[in-house]
Order: structure tokens, then sequence, then C-alpha cells
């Protein structure tokens, strides 16, 4: 068996946002864990996945909600005054497929790059054909390719 977590999906974070990214706006920010995770959740997906509970077997999921809940009310007030650019370096730091070949489905169109990073405003940059483009709006499903 692979290392728990090493190249598998583990959760997502999914953010959507409405209003001006320069003034007043609202964020609803959605995280998802694969908590307990077996063999047959495994099979029904389309890209290696983990569980917590694989690397963290005490883990406590309330624990882990209080913590992640702490930890945001913590930061999101910066992020009215700062924005996004504030963690843009350190969130690319922890980017898993940054400088890698991606694969990103958006709707019907697919795309084949190689990852960037975020930008200051926290858009998708991936190389494509050369040049950057940008991902900022809708779902984008996105994958180390194969």
């Amino acid at each position: 068996m692979e290392q728990a977590g090493e190249g598998r999906k583990l959760g997502g974070i999914l953010t959507e946002m409405r209003g001006d990214m320069e003034g007043p706006c609202e964020v609803v920010i959605g995280i998802g864990f694969n908590v307990s995770f077996g063999e047959a959740d495994r099979q029904r997906l389309e890209q290696p996945a983990a569980g917590l509970h694989e690397m963290v077997p005490e883990l406590s999921r309330n624990e882990l909600i209080t913590g992640m809940i702490d930890g945001l009310m913590g930061l999101l007030p910066h992020f009215e005054h700062e924005g996004f650019a504030a963690w843009q370096t350190g969130w690319n730091a922890r980017h898993y497929h940054a400088n890698q070949p991606v694969t990103l489905q958006q709707g019907s169109q697919r795309w084949e790059g190689i990852a960037q990073g975020v930008n200051k405003q926290g858009n998708l940059v991936v190389c494509i054909d050369e040049r950057e483009v940008i991902f900022s709006g809708g779902e984008v499903s996105l994958r180390a390719s194969r």
C-alpha cells in the first residue's frame, strides 16, 4: 500500500464569491475531508484518495472541525483588509500540483498544462501551450496528468 496521503486526495475546498473582489463581497467556503475511507470507496473514484484516519487514527472529527473553525476565524478578518494576496505565497508553497503536469476539466472542456499556482486574487494559473491561462470561475477539477 502506498503511503497514506502521498499523492492521494485527502479532501477539497470549494469557494464561491459574490460581489467585488476589490470591494464588498460575500464568500462561502466549503471544506471537505475524507475521514474514514475504505477500499470500496477508493474503487469508486477516478483518482487516488486517502482518509485522515489512515494517518491519524485517533483524530476526532469534532476536534478537527473545531480547530479549522478557530483557525479560519483568526484569518478571515485579515482577508477583509488584505485580500488573498497576503496568503498567496503560503498557498503556493503548499500547492501539491505546482510545476507539475495537470489535467483540468471545466464542464465539457478539458485542458492539459503545467500548474503554476495561484495569483494574488486566488485564481488558478496554468501554463497551457506556453501561455499562462487563468481559471477564476465555475467548477474546475484539477488532476495530476498520468
